[in-house]
């Protein structure tokens, strides 16, 4: 590695350090901690106050590491053999002045009282920033990009994805400076309920929040797949690992804000590992593009079987066989309005249903799973995910075990523990008894296990009931008597 690119990676270092000290300021209530600029009470020293020291930190770090070091880092390209290098030229000098129009932005947010929006731009150039000299730093230790992108699918999901981690980033600097981090001030609900009632730009803004966490948690998860099945190269399925551990983490320290009621020891690494988790997202775009025809797997590199992140989802879905689960669901609606004698909560309805496909998909991927070797012999079965070799076996395994638990904490959560007992008792009994105990011994096989088809009528009915055994409005119609 050049000493150019070692500067480049020290610049990077130091601005996700001055991002990660940033949080501390916004934790600690010390964004005016010294209440003018550049000067803090009129001197270059703090007075000796906690508050004035850790916002004359964040400015320290700006002045002394980030600003000279990306400045240093454009001059050096512009006048270099490097400058003919336009990307790499371009990085540079937007990187040198977004630092100064940070800067200016700081000394706004101090003058302006910490206004919520320039707080937020404040951020947001920060990363910016930060993209840029990890730009700088990967493209100066591996020189200029290919010009084909082998897997330009999976380059435009990393990107995406980046993209949706930097609007959850300003998302939630908007929710810190519009002091609607305890608008709902439990977790993982939200007044008691998954869909809470919205009063006010607070709440909505932390509805958003929370809402685009699990957005973010469906793309890294599909891009971890998409990693898998499209590369052999460390690189990309180390960085695309390390993601996916640090937004359960990420989601872990929200929580643990909302418990703490914002304690600056949860805070401040939520800000930190955001910003990791953006700079990672930055770098496997960078090397997804740098993907080399001898890295990709077998499937990737022919073209006649090539599958695109579309087509792994779509594979995964099919595990689930959605028609099936059609099936199900349309008896479990109508029981649950007849249990309620009229027509229950829309949100109960709604909870009730996902949990139910979760449930449903999760049973149908361990049936695919275990009835792999008969439906790669069957006409009607062949065009399945696995007997096409469209998902691993253990990783069909894996989806089938993870939407079961997911199914099982929904309904227990948003609904009640009996009708989440008796969704996990209906998966029980159609993978151990109909599919691996009846399916190979005997033709009965789908008339005693057609009995797991029943449970969603009881699941309905537990949902609104808490029980088996009654409805709770509808009125009991007395019987009837012979003359």
């Amino acid at each position: 590695m050049t000493r150019f690119a070692k500067l480049a990676v020290a610049a990077a270092v130091a601005t996700f350090v001055l991002i990660s000290v940033g949080g501390l300021v916004r934790a600690t209530d010390s964004g005016l901690g010294c209440p003018d600029w550049p000067l803090c009470f009129g001197g270059w020293l703090p007075p000796a106050d906690l508050h004035a020291w850790i916002e004359h930190t964040h400015r320290l770090i700006a002045a002394v590491f980030v600003g000279p070091m990306v400045g240093a880092i454009g001059l050096i390209t512009v006048f270099s053999r490097r400058r003919r290098d336009l990307p790499l030229l371009a990085a540079a000098v937007a990187a040198g002045v977004l630092v100064i129009v940070q800067s200016l932005l700081g000394a706004a947010v101090v003058l302006q009282g910490l206004a919520a929006e320039l707080v937020s731009a404040h951020l947001a150039m920060a990363l910016v920033v930060f993209a840029s000299v990890i730009f700088i730093a990967e493209r100066t230790s591996h020189g200029p990009m290919p010009r084909m992108d082998l897997r330009p699918g999976l380059t435009r999901l990393a990107l995406v994805t980046a993209l949706a981690i930097f609007g959850q980033m300003i998302l939630g600097s908007w929710v810190t400076g519009h002091h609607a981090g305890l608008a709902y001030a439990d977790f993982p609900l939200m007044n008691g309920s998954i869909v809470p009632a919205i009063v006010g730009s607070e709440q909505a803004a932390h509805f958003a929040h929370r809402l685009m966490s699990l957005v973010l948690v469906g793309l890294i998860v599909w891009l971890v797949v998409a990693v898998r099945r499209a590369t052999d190269a460390r690189l990309p399925r180390r960085l695309s690992h390390w993601m996916a551990l640090l937004i359960v983490v990420q989601i872990v320290l929200g929580g643990l804000n909302v418990w703490s009621r914002l304690s600056a020891l949860f805070v401040v690494p939520h800000l930190a590992v955001g910003a990791a988790l953006f700079g990672l997202s930055v770098w496997l775009v960078l090397a997804t593009r740098r993907l080399r025809a001898v890295e990709l797997s077998a499937a990737a590199s022919d073209p006649a079987r090539e599958p695109g992140p579309r087509d792994t989802a779509r594979a995964y879905v099919a595990l689930t066989k959605p028609r099936i689960i059609e099936l199900l669901l349309v008896t479990t609606v109508p029981t649950m309005v007849l249990a309620h004698g009229g027509i229950p909560s829309v949100w109960l309805m709604a909870a009730v249903v996902l949990g139910g496909t979760l449930a449903a998909g999760g049973a149908n991927a361990i049936n695919m799973y275990v009835d792999r070797d008969i439906d790669d012999v069957m006409r009607r079965t062949r065009h399945r995910p696995l007997p096409q070799h469209a998902v691993p076996p253990r990783n069909a395994l894996i989806f089938g075990i993870a939407l079961t638990a997911i199914a099982f904490a929904w309904l227990s959560l948003a609904v009640n523990l009996l009708s989440a007992l008796l969704a996990l008792s209906a998966t029980a009994f159609y993978v151990f008894v109909y599919t691996l105990g009846l399916k190979r011994r005997t033709t009965q096989n789908i008339v005693i296990g057609g009995a797991a088809g029943c449970v969603p009528v009881l699941v309905g009915w537990a949902a609104v009931t808490g029980e088996v055994g009654r409805c709770t409005d509808a009125p009991i119609p007395a019987p009837v008597r012979s003359p």
